[in-house]
């Protein structure tokens, strides 16, 4: 058959994007995050997860350009690798981002602790099993008794 070749390589992509390994960090040299703030030229504000500071981040180059660009937004939760410039002074780099997925499996390995998390992160991740149905009737309230 002829044709249909970039279906076939659009295929390929999300598959491979779709069973991709889990990232856990290394505790000497990385840390989780949650964007805060995108400043433009691939420059953010983060929020660290364990202690609640936050720093200025630039993304990675193999994030920002070629087939795996990924398109990073307020909210999400990213790896982020720390290199110590000076006694003073980091230098914070996103290395990886993950999907809403990825971060309920990194809490239930524990390597992500949402009591650690501030008040309105947590309400800004929002899990299935968090979510309650209100689609259900009300039998206390009843239209003819008014």
């Amino acid at each position: 058959m002829f044709g249909h070749t970039h279906q076939k390589r659009q295929s390929l992509r999300n598959n491979a994007r779709a069973h991709r390994q889990l990232i856990p960090r290394n505790k000497k040299t990385e840390a989780y995050g949650i964007i805060k703030k995108a400043l433009g030229n691939c420059t953010f504000t983060w929020e660290n997860v364990n202690t609640g500071k936050e720093n200025f981040t630039i993304t990675a180059g193999r994030l920002t350009r070629g087939p795996n660009k990924v398109y990073i937004k307020e909210g999400d939760l990213v790896l982020i690798e720390i290199i110590d410039i000076n006694v003073n002074k980091d230098r914070y780099i996103i290395k990886h981002t993950y999907t809403p997925a990825e971060a309920r499996e990194l809490t239930s390995n524990g390597e992500l602790v949402r009591e650690n998390l501030p008040d309105d992160i947590q309400q800004s991740i929002v899990f299935e099993s968090d979510i309650v149905n209100t689609n259900q009737e009300s039998d206390s309230i009843n239209i003819d008794d008014i």
